[in-house]
C-alpha cells in the first residue's frame, strides 16, 4: 500500500492514540508524545476528549463492516467538522491543514485523524483496518502489506500466537 506522507503519518498516529488509550486513561505526557507533530498547547491535554476521540477511533477499525465503518468515519467528520485548506509553514511546502491552528486541540487531531482514515477507506478499502486477534492484545493495525495478508498489529503477536498454537498442538 503506497499512500502519501500525510496519510501515512496521520494514520500511524491514528492507530498509535487508539492504542494508547486502550488500556486506560494515559499521562498527559504520553499524549503530547504521540500527537507532537501537532505542537499541542503548553495547558494542560484534554484527556477526557482525547480519550472520546480515540474510542471513536478504535470502532472504526473494530467495525464488523465496511457499510458500518463508513457510518463512523462520517459521524467523526460531523464531530470534528474538517475544513481543508492549504498551508505552507516551516519549510514543509504546501500540505493540509483541516482545522485552523487557533482551534481547539483536540478538534485539530479529530479532523486531520479521521481525514487520514477516511482517506485509507475511500482510497484503500475499509478491510485495511483491523484489531489484533492475539489474546490479551488490544492493538489496532493498518495492514499495509500487497496482499491483504497482514492479521496482527506486529511480529511479537504472530509469534505468540504462533508458539501457543504449536505448543497446543504436541
Amino acid at each position: 500500500m503506497d499512500y502519501d506522507t500525510f496519510t501515512g503519518q496521520t494514520v500511524s498516529e491514528a492507530v498509535a492514540l487508539a492504542n494508547l488509550f486502550a488500556l486506560g486513561e494515559p499521562d498527559p505526557s504520553e499524549v503530547r508524545d504521540v500527537l507532537r507533530l501537532y505542537g499541542l498547547r503548553d495547558g494542560p491535554v484534554d484527556l477526557a476528549a482525547f480519550g472520546d476521540l480515540a474510542g471513536r477511533i478504535r470502532a472504526v477499525f473494530e467495525a464488523g463492516s465496511d457499510r458500518e465503518r463508513v457510518e463512523l468515519l462520517n459521524a467523526l467528520l460531523s464531530s470534528y467538522e474538517p475544513t481543508p485548506f492549504i498551508a505552507d509553514h516551516d519549510g514543509q511546502g504546501p500540505h493540509f491543514h483541516f482545522v485552523p491552528d487557533d482551534g481547539a486541540d483536540v478538534r485539530r487531531v479529530g479532523a486531520s485523524l479521521t481525514m487520514a482514515l477516511a482517506h485509507v477507506v475511500v482510497d484503500y478499502g475499509g478491510g485495511r483496518l483491523g484489531r489484533c486477534p492475539a489474546p490479551r492484545c488490544p492493538n489496532v493495525f493498518v495492514d499495509t502489506t500487497r496482499n491483504r495478508s497482514q492479521r496482527y498489529c506486529s511480529k511479537t503477536c504472530a509469534t505468540r500466537v504462533h508458539v501457543a498454537e504449536h505448543r497446543a498442538r504436541h
